[in-house]
């Protein structure tokens, strides 16, 4: 029998469940006994109670509640316990819609919660108690009772106050009543049930007439209740919806089939920096005058009644500084018929600015990963596996000895612009500059399985551009630009490194340290990789072995390899 876990008020409900194949087959729910007497769906008692209802033809439902088992949360002996039944009676209705019966059986204290669960629920029409702990919990509530029943106990039961259980099952016996369900629309509300018809002469039975008397009472009572109710829904629904829209920070709008606005939030107010009563009324073509992009989404959706959406959209009828994203819906009523528009705007402006000025200091796939998730703005890094370039200018310093400072700086901002292009567009993330040199990680904060075939497309895009960036330099009797380019791939610590004020996302370890020693080696115009990278990329690109380097902080020499272009 499979273990099944229910969702429950707090948290998972532990459950075993055995269905019968008959749809009209009546549903059993099990209630077990007191934890704090060994009560749990596993006894010997519940386990033998579900086989035979099981075996009658009952789909039958055993359960722990909660702090039993796997179940989750703590026994609190009373309304915890409740809730979870009346969960659990939901469950198999839900999976027994067509059953023609509910029966409620409980063991000693799942007697008494299950006695608890028939008064709420008038669907439970039979029920079973073994062991009712009369005396010990309070069972007078069953006066009247809407069902019929068992009940079992031992005389032995030191839990039972005999005297007190035999008080009670005498007056359910003489108990005299009449039950009539409130219906209004096909559903039931609830029951109206009258017990003991007392006259002048004493206690007499109920009639045909009592019986049509009180179903003309519940007809009338079910009509008014349903009303109430749905006034109250409706009320509460408005009062709901309005407080929403004003409370939100998206701008809302609703434009009628006219194409004129019904309505406007707080919200949208603010974006639209105008007043209700220059907007309500209007035509939308005249509040996105300026904005065809916007006129061009709505009327789309207007005459295809799709919903289409545009995020990062100039809001020029507002300023040119304005960004939005934008959404059109459709809007229905119940029997779909089209009754207009709604239109969202949420103002992006300074997240915009924010992405912008972010992505000029670090690479996009950084600013998307920090901005998506505000935990990654905290100290610490992970381990993960990337590949790490580094490119140097060689003999800048030299270079640079004999241009003026303003020379210096010209040059370089143009040799980054052209490399940081490359790198981007191969989506790399820039770690960091260090002088003339550019530190480059695929694989953090993101990574996917072509991470160093990327790397070396861009260290071979790189010298290409770097050959184009020289005759023009040469043009204008500049000295040259040769650059070295070292790879290496391996197991990193990526994160954020630094203080609260200011941290800095980069990756560190032996990996990064090697990268960097390659990029020493490299001579002029050259790509020197590891084998490790070698490996990863052999079938792809051609290589030449270079004789092994000794770098500081190894014991053996480390193989390299030249890219042949």
């Amino acid at each position: 029998m499979p273990e099944i876990l229910i969702n429950g008020p707090v948290g998972r409900i532990e459950s075993r469940y055995t269905h019968n194949i008959n749809s009209n087959s009546p549903s059993m729910l099990l209630l077990h006994a007191h934890p704090g007497h060994g009560g749990n769906m596993d006894n010997s008692l519940s386990v033998k109670l579900h086989k035979n209802f099981s075996d009658l033809g009952f789909s039958t439902l055993r359960f722990n509640f909660r702090g039993v088992g796997k179940s989750d949360g703590e026994h609190d002996g009373s309304e915890g316990e409740l809730a979870d039944s009346a969960i659990a009676l939901d469950w198999i209705q839900n999976q027994n819609q067509s059953s023609n019966e509910y029966w409620i059986c409980g063991i000693s204290f799942g007697a008494w919660i299950g006695m608890q669960l028939l008064m709420r629920r008038p669907e439970i029409s039979k029920f079973i108690l073994l062991g009712p702990p009369a005396g010990k919990y309070d069972f007078n509530f069953l006066a009247p009772c809407p069902a019929s029943g068992l009940i079992f106990s031992g005389e032995k039961d030191n839990l039972i106050d005999h005297n007190i259980l035999g008080s009670l099952v005498k007056k359910l016996n003489e108990q005299n009543l009449i039950i009539s369900p409130l219906q209004a629309k096909g559903k039931i509300l609830g029951y109206m049930i009258l017990c003991n018809k007392e006259t002048r002469e004493g206690i007499e039975e109920f009639n045909d007439l009592d019986l049509d008397l009180l179903t003309a009472l519940c007809n009338q009572a079910a009509v008014a209740i349903d009303n109430a109710t749905l006034f109250k829904d409706i009320t509460e629904a408005k009062n709901f919806n309005e407080s929403i829209l004003t409370s939100i920070a998206t701008g809302v709008i609703t434009i009628n089939t006219l194409g004129e606005v019904d309505s406007i939030n707080k919200a949208g107010q603010i974006i639209m920096k105008k007043d209700p009563e220059k907007i309500i009324g209007n035509h939308y073509m005249y509040l996105f005058e300026e904005d065809d992009h916007i006129i061009e989404l709505i009327t789309n959706s207007e005459i295809k009644n799709e919903i289409y959406s545009e995020l990062n959209v100039p809001f020029l009828s507002v300023s040119k500084e304005t960004v939005i994203n934008v959404s059109v819906s459709p809007r229905v009523d119940l029997n779909k018929k089209v009754l207009g528009l709604v239109l969202t705007i949420e103002d992006i402006t300074d997240i915009s600015k924010v992405k912008s000025t972010f992505k000029r200091y670090v690479s996009k796939q950084v600013v998307d990963e920090l901005l998506d998730d505000d935990a990654k703005l905290n100290l610490g890094g992970e381990k993960r596996e990337v590949t790490v370039l580094f490119s140097d200018i060689r003999g800048f310093t030299s270079m640079s000895e004999k241009m003026e400072p303003e020379k210096v700086v010209s040059t370089l901002n143009k040799y980054f612009s052209l490399m940081i292009d490359i790198v981007f567009k191969n989506n790399g993330t820039l770690d960091k500059i260090i002088g003339d040199e550019l530190m480059i990680v695929y694989g953090a904060p993101t990574s996917s399985k072509d991470d160093t075939e990327r790397a070396l497309k861009t260290a071979i895009e790189m010298q290409q551009k770097i050959d184009i960036f020289n005759r023009e330099r040469e043009k204008d009797k500049e000295f040259p630009i040769k650059v070295g380019i070292g790879i290496n791939k391996g197991l990193v610590v990526s994160g954020n490194i630094g203080s609260r004020e200011l941290m800095d996302y980069t990756v560190i370890g032996d990996t990064v340290n090697l990268g960097a020693r390659l990029c020493s080696a490299a001579g002029p115009d050259k790509i020197i990789v590891s084998k490790t990278v070698w490996e990863a990329t052999k079938k792809i690109y051609s290589y030449k072995k270079l004789k092994p380097i000794k770098v500081k902080g190894k014991k053996d020499e480390i193989s390299i390899y030249e890219v042949i272009n």
